[in-house]
C-alpha cells in the first residue's frame, strides 16, 4: 500500500513538474516572439523614417537646384518658350488662303 502511495505521489510530482516546465518554456517562447516582433517593428520604422528624411532632403535639394538654375538663366527659358510657340504656326508667307474664302470675280 505504501508503495502505491509513493508511486502515485511520484507520478503527481512528475506531472506537475512537466506542466511547470511546459508553462515556463511557453512563457519564454512567447516573450522571445514578442521581443523579436518589437525589434522588427522598430527596425522597419527606423528604416522608413530614414528613407522619408532622405527623400525630403533630396526633393528640397532638387527644388533649390531648379530655382538656382532658373534664377541664373530666366531669359533663355522665356525665349525658348516663345520660340517654340512661334514654331507652331507657319510664317505668314507660307499661309495659303482656302478656296472657300477666296473671292471669285463674276464673268
Amino acid at each position: 500500500m505504501a508503495l502505491v502511495a509513493v508511486t502515485a505521489a511520484a507520478a503527481v510530482v512528475v506531472v506537475v513538474v512537466v506542466i511547470l516546465v511546459v508553462l515556463v518554456v511557453g512563457v519564454v517562447v512567447v516573450v522571445v516572439v514578442v521581443v523579436v516582433v518589437v525589434v522588427v517593428v522598430v527596425v522597419v520604422v527606423v528604416v522608413v523614417v530614414v528613407v522619408v528624411v532622405i527623400q525630403i532632403f533630396y526633393v528640397s535639394a532638387d527644388l533649390v537646384n531648379k530655382e538656382t538654375q532658373s534664377a541664373k538663366e530666366p531669359s533663355s527659358k522665356i525665349s525658348l518658350c516663345s520660340q517654340s510657340k512661334r514654331d507652331l504656326a507657319p510664317p505668314l508667307e507660307e499661309r495659303k488662303p482656302s478656296t472657300s474664302m477666296s473671292v471669285q470675280p463674276w464673268d
